[in-house]
Formats: C-alpha cells, sequence, structure tokens
C-alpha cells in the first residue's frame, strides 16, 4: 500500500517510504505507523554557519583592498594607483559594492540585507560581523543567510513545491503572484502549461515567452488557489554572475583592456613617426650645415683674397 501521511493538515500518499518531495532538501524515512502528531524541525549550525559568513566577508575585503589600491589618486604621501583613473575597473568595484548593499529580492515579500546577520562596515569600508546579532538571527530565522549563499524557489503555500523548469532556468529575483482553479494555472496573469509526469503527478510551467518569469515550475500537492511564488538569487550567485560578465570577452574589462592596447598601439606608432621624422631631420641639418660650412670657408676665401688685394693696392701707393 501507499504511504499515507498528514502534513499540515493535508492528506499526503507516497509510494514508498523514503520521501523528499515534501520538505525542500530534507528525506523523511519512515520506519513505523503512528497515530499522534510530532513536529519536524532543522537548524542551521550556527558555528560553521558563521565560519562561512567570516570567510565570505573576508574574500570581499581583499577584493576590495585590491580593487583599491589599483584605483587609488595618490596625494604626496601615497603614490597613485596603476589603474588609477580607469573607468573600468571603478566601475566593478562599484558594481561589487552595489551587490552587497543594495538588498537581496526573491526570499518573501521584502528584500534582505546583510545588516540583519550583524554585518557592519567601518569608516575604512572594511566589512565584520557582530557574532551576537548573527546568532540572535539564525535562532529566529535563517533566511538571511540563505540569501547569500543559496539561489531558491519557494511559496508562501507548503501545498506548492517550485522548482526551476530546466537546468538554465533563470528567471528575475523577485515576488510573482499565482493562481489555479485545479486544471489551470496562471502567473502573474499569464497562463501556464498543464504537463503529467509520467507518474501521475500534475505540475505547470511558467510561459516562456514571460518577461520575468519564464523557467519555473509549480507542482501542487492539492488544489492552490492563489499564493505568492518567489524567486531570490543568492548574492554569491550574483557576484558570481557579474564577475563572469565582466571578465567575458566582451565584458568591461576586456573592452578597457582593448581601448588601452589600442592607445598603446597608437602611441608606439607615434613613437615610430617621430623618429622616421628625427633621422629625417637630422640628414637635412647634416646637409643644411655642410652647406652652410662650404658657404662659410668660401666665404672666409674671398675675404683674405680680397684682404691681399687691398694690401697689394696698399703697397701700390
Amino acid at each position: 500500500r501507499n504511504a499515507t501521511l498528514t502534513v499540515d493538515g493535508a492528506t499526503l500518499y507516497r509510494t514508498s517510504n523514503s520521501i523528499s518531495d515534501i520538505f525542500d532538501g530534507y528525506t523523511l524515512d519512515i520506519t513505523k505507523t503512528t497515530s499522534s502528531a510530532f513536529r519536524i524541525s532543522s537548524a542551521l549550525d550556527k558555528s560553521s554557519a558563521l565560519t562561512v559568513l567570516k570567510d565570505f566577508l573576508k574574500t570581499i575585503n581583499s577584493t576590495r583592498e585590491v580593487l583599491n589600491d589599483f584605483t587609488r589618486v595618490g596625494s604626496n604621501t601615497q603614490e597613485a594607483g596603476v589603474l588609477k583613473g580607469n573607468v573600468a575597473v571603478s566601475g566593478i568595484k562599484d558594481g561589487i559594492n552595489k551587490i552587497i548593499t543594495n538588498g537581496i529580492d526573491g526570499y518573501g515579500t521584502e528584500k534582505l540585507y546583510l545588516s540583519e546577520l550583524g554585518v557592519r562596515t567601518s569608516s575604512d569600508g572594511t566589512l565584520s560581523v557582530n557574532e551576537t546579532i548573527f546568532n540572535s538571527q539564525l535562532d529566529s530565522d535563517s533566511t538571511v543567510f540563505d540569501s547569500i549563499f543559496n539561489s531558491l524557489f519557494s511559496s508562501d503555500s507548503s501545498y506548492l513545491k517550485v522548482e526551476e523548469s530546466i537546468g538554465t532556468s533563470d528567471p528575475t529575483p523577485g515576488s510573482y503572484s499565482y493562481s489555479s482553479d485545479g486544471s489551470t494555472a496562471s502567473l502573474e496573469g499569464i497562463a501556464m502549461t498543464a504537463k503529467t509526469e509520467t507518474d501521475g503527478t500534475s505540475y505547470f510551467i511558467s510561459s516562456g515567452t514571460a518577461t520575468n518569469s519564464a523557467g519555473i515550475k509549480i507542482t501542487p500537492s492539492q488544489t492552490v488557489n492563489s499564493a505568492n511564488i518567489f524567486y531570490g538569487r543568492s548574492m554569491v550567485h550574483q557576484l558570481e554572475s557579474y564577475l563572469k560578465t565582466s571578465l567575458a570577452t566582451s565584458g568591461v574589462l576586456t573592452k578597457s583592456q582593448s581601448n588601452a592596447d589600442t592607445k598603446l598601439n597608437d602611441l608606439n606608432d607615434d613613437l615610430l613617426s617621430i623618429d622616421d621624422k628625427v633621422i629625417t631631420l637630422t640628414e637635412r641639418y647634416k646637409s643644411q650645415f655642410g652647406a652652410m660650412e662650404s658657404a662659410v670657408t668660401s666665404l672666409k676665401s674671398t675675404g683674405e683674397y680680397l684682404d691681399n688685394l687691398i694690401s697689394a693696392w696698399n703697397d701700390n701707393d
């Protein structure tokens, strides 16, 4: 017989005693029947989570330090950075700062911020974490921690399983309104496609032409007339995508390097042109100097001739 479970008031049936599609990321291994209810709960290892967050902040701090050194303006006591005034590198630095400070969408109805975990920014821009605030936040809700490291599909209805429809799914982070009458469904008012798995499970896929919500798969365990669907892109995922784009062959850094190479080639061409002009001018000046020297010698000879002639005239007088 199928396993029969009651989860949060809903009766569920499964063909196996190992069940992994009720709570995302968890598997229930049923070993016996029970007539009384019990609560299933989980919690993050706060010590390990704190270590992971500190490592993340350390990486951000060291990256910022390198970029700041490269773009440093300079002063009487400090040498300017090698990329001072480079628009591309300054833009990458600003892009990283925006991802860190602008908040994260898609993990509920409100944006989430690093500051909620006790992350603080010192006067020199260095990030650190207040451990007391961090532990308190994880005790009440670990969603903020998830938003840093784990991209996530979710819903405010426990009867809806939300996931990517294909491996390359990448909808816009945020909240989407879902509605269904059991046989049809829509997301943000756009009709979804109804499909059925080989085991008979029915699910819906968002329209591939939807501007923001394409790539979402929703599997209801029972009819849900309305709910909110969330997709959150983690801060790590955002940073990875941003840097990958910036460092790509068509990215701003490659374009900046290409522009610098072009300017360098132009300067080299100018130097070669200057060298050619120097050679030409040198030859011209040598020729002119030789002609001038010949003219001076001729004038000196003429002067000596005139001196001798005038002396001879004076002797005849």
